[in-house]
């Protein structure tokens, strides 16, 4: 690697950290690898695909983007050609006072000691889906607020001294989709905790603190990954790749116009390189590294349009010495 690669990376790697310590670092990654054998849907996680998969980061108290709730929650996923499977376990101090209400399915479930998924089956979302078991398997089922909406979906839940696990089984064939390696969906996974009187909202991808939506906060949504990280990044990063060619154009084509723009330029491009060089590295990527890059090439991409644009600007003025 170049060593102006190696300082731009460095660069906005400690940006980066800046971000994270603020809590803006953005939404989370989670890359849900394909499995041959399908966990049993028993809520008892023992499965070999759960002991690989990859755990989801800690969740952190709805509101905040760094507060920790008083009980953990993890989650795991993994796919296969038909469905998306999920295991979520829940710490629970009270087990003797949870509140388990709900019997009937649609139901108020999320009233009940419960974990909510959301999905949206695209990477830009246009509707969502949301799916609510308590620590019974009791369901909920909606299109975004829609609770007329029902699909069939599987929820399998196991209690013990110290907390409850729960099983999700998601047809792709209820969403409208099915995914394809390297491509990103959506997804937000979420707790409401009342034992004992509790009323303790967590979330996998922060909702920010200002945001009235709460768990339904679509744009705080997190980036399920199908399959691995590296397909995602290589195609994200061929996409960034696209919108830096007007960029090197005008650069070439228009030098003096463009002169106050290239170190800028240069800067995010190179940025970009090495973001790309990492993604292609022997070491796999974490889930919060993932986060880092996630937000590298976001950023990178933002800059080149507004680099596209003030430079066209520039073009269509000209310059005395441009040709």
């Amino acid at each position: 690697m170049k060593p102006v690669r190696v300082l731009s990376v460095l660069v906005l790697a400690g940006v980066v950290a800046q971000a994270a310590a603020a809590g803006e670092l953005g939404p989370r990654l989670y890359a849900a690898a394909a499995v041959d054998k399908p966990p049993r849907m028993d809520g008892v996680l023992d499965e070999e695909c759960w002991r690989k998969a990859e755990g989801g980061s800690p969740f952190t108290l709805l509101y905040s983007a760094t507060e920790q709730p008083r009980e953990k929650t993890t989650f795991r996923a993994v796919h296969d050609a038909k469905n998306l499977y999920l295991a979520i376990e829940c710490a629970e101090r009270d087990m003797k006072n949870l509140v388990l209400l709900q019997t009937e399915h649609d139901g108020d479930v999320f009233m009940d000691d419960c974990v909510e998924v959301f999905i949206a089956p695209a990477e830009e979302i246009m509707t969502y889906y949301h799916f609510v078991a308590n620590a019974r398997g009791v369901r909920y089922d909606a299109r975004e607020f829609d609770r007329q909406w029902s699909e069939d979906w599987e929820a399998a839940a196991t209690r013990g001294k110290k907390g409850w696990k729960i099983e999700l089984k998601i047809p792709f064939a209820s969403l409208g989709a099915a995914p394809r390696e390297g491509q990103a969906w959506r997804l937000n996974v979420d707790r409401e905790r009342h034992a004992g009187g509790e009323n303790e909202n967590s979330t996998w991808s922060d909702t920010g603190e200002d945001d009235s939506k709460g768990f339904h906060s679509t744009s705080k949504f997190g980036y399920l990954v199908f399959g691995s990280y590296r397909a995602y990044f290589e195609d994200l990063l061929k996409r960034a790749g696209k919108k830096a060619k007007p960029v090197h154009d005008m650069l070439a084509e228009h030098p003096a116009a463009t002169k106050p723009f290239r170190e800028r330029a240069g800067a995010v491009i190179s940025a970009l390189d090495a973001a790309g060089a990492r993604v292609k590295g022997d070491k796999p990527l974490s889930g919060e590294e993932a986060r880092w890059l996630h937000m590298m090439v976001a950023d990178g991409v933002r800059k080149l349009e507004q680099l596209e644009q003030e430079m066209g600007m520039a073009v269509l003025m000209g310059s005395p010495g441009d040709e």
